[in-house]
């Protein structure tokens, strides 16, 4: 029996316009515009593919987005989501990606190729982790 996941997302926004920060108290919802999480997650794994293949070439690269980037697979909470971890940023910086390996233990061990992507990183914005291939 296949078994879903539930996807919830919560959107931020930064105002620093004073002219609606003082029309508006903090935690005032003030209009929202249609939001398709599977597009915006089908961005992140775009991104921490390309950035992947860049760093660490194409050879021997067997990937696990690519169905998910071709919209073939919806399931994105199997490879992209939020850890507790969280690369420190350095400063000034808009945005980040970083790659690192993750170690999974269970009847056989594991090693994924991990990338953690902080969008504008000066906003307090979420760290995202995608899974980008078995190692």
């Amino acid at each position: 029996m296949e078994q879903r996941m539930e996807l919830k997302l919560t959107a931020w926004a930064h105002v620093t316009n004073p002219e609606v920060i003082k029309q508006y108290p903090k935690g005032t919802r003030v209009g929202g515009t249609p939001f398709h999480p599977g597009k915006w997650l089908r961005m992140l794994a775009k991104v921490a593919h390309s950035y992947a293949v860049a760093k660490e070439g194409i050879d021997g690269f067997t990937p696990l987005l690519r169905d998910l980037i071709r919209g073939r697979d919806d399931d994105y909470g199997l490879l992209i989501g939020i850890l507790d971890r969280k690369t420190p940023q350095e400063r000034g910086t808009l945005h980040a990606v970083y790659l690192w390996i993750a170690h999974v233990s269970g009847a056989v061990e594991k090693r994924y190729l991990v990338a953690e992507i902080h969008l504008f990183t000066n906003l307090g914005a979420p760290h995202y982790h995608i899974v980008v291939r078995e190692l």
